[in-house]
């Protein structure tokens, strides 16, 4: 691959120019089985470049992995768990899924990868199946907040319970301004400069009672900041939060560790809240969609664990 790894982008158009059958036919490649590790046009040569590109700037930022033929399945699977969070159409994730499976095939081909090495994705991935939520339970959640405690950075800590008890993402998180957070600690007010999903303001109602004490001793004690933020230092502070997070789960023996899973216990748990207050379950899951951002019911399956 060359003196250096390069970047993704680099690596991704390397990848697919080696695998560049303009002006042949391709049709004529599927009749003699060869269509797997060939790009036919320049456009899908663009498409593709830009699609892998993207897998393995994830895949350096959140594993580390600076060679393209070091990716494995486990990050590929979470990759479209990653992109469903955000939303993605079906028929994208599906194009996604169909990218990375390409690119697969030509690494093989080349000698990035070995021969016999495992898929990068199962058959299938998606296209048919939906990312299942793995939401902490409270035990964990709990286990977890108390290690991050006692590490290096006590906002690591916050920020995990920030999302616990109220769902939000991580850009939310980081970025939440002191006056969003009401007096009471019942009521988190986003604005659309807050890094909402698509900009938009909405409102999350904080259920718990212990959530409710956590955010206005955390309200009281970013009073004083200068700049209206709870956090300072924000510009790395997510990552290094991901990194913690990461770090404490292997130690707990907890084998999912992502930052999506405290807000789904919070969809879960504000789900049963609304449906013990006499709520119907359309009506639970209409509330729990509203609070985080979305506009269609059928995103929930990526957050909410339901019989």
């Amino acid at each position: 691959m060359g003196s250096g790894p390069g970047s993704p982008f680099n690596q991704a158009t390397r990848l697919f120019q080696q695998a560049a059958r303009f002006g042949e036919s391709r049709h004529a490649a599927k009749v003699k089985g060869e269509a797997g590790v060939g790009v036919y046009s320049f456009n899908t040569m663009h498409a593709y470049v830009n699609a892998f590109g993207n897998f393995l700037k994830y895949a350096r930022t959140d594993f580390g992995v600076k060679l393209a033929g070091q990716v494995e399945p486990h990050m590929a699977e979470q990759y479209l768990r990653h992109c469903a969070e955000k939303d993605v159409a079906m028929g994208t994730l599906g194009k996604i899924a169909s990218v990375i499976n390409k690119a697969d095939a030509v690494m093989k081909d080349i000698g990035w990868r070995s021969k016999d090495a495992p898929p990068l994705l199962a058959a299938g991935a998606g296209r048919h199946r939906d990312a299942k939520p793995t939401p902490f339970t409270p035990d964990e959640a709990q286990a977890i907040v108390e290690l991050l405690r006692q590490g290096r950075d006590p906002r690591f800590a916050q920020l995990a319970m920030v999302q616990r008890y109220a769902g939000l993402r991580l850009r939310e998180a980081v970025n939440l301004r002191v006056e969003a957070v009401s007096e009471r600690g019942d009521r988190i007010r986003l604005a659309s400069g807050d890094g909402t999903k698509n900009g938009k303001p909405r409102e999350v109602a904080v259920l718990s009672p212990d959530g409710c004490k956590f955010f206005v001793k955390l309200r009281e004690a970013a009073v004083a900041h200068n700049d209206g933020f709870v956090f300072r230092d924000r510009k790395t502070l997510g990552r290094a939060y991901e990194r913690e997070l990461r770090r404490v789960c292997r130690e707990l023996g907890i084998a999912h560790s992502r930052t999506h899973d405290l807000c789904s216990l919070w969809a879960g748990e504000t789900y049963g809240c609304f449906c013990l207050m006499g709520a119907s379950d359309r009506q639970a899951r209409y509330e729990v969609s509203t609070m985080l951002g979305h506009g269609r019911l059928a995103v929930l399956r990526h957050y909410l664990v339901t019989d």
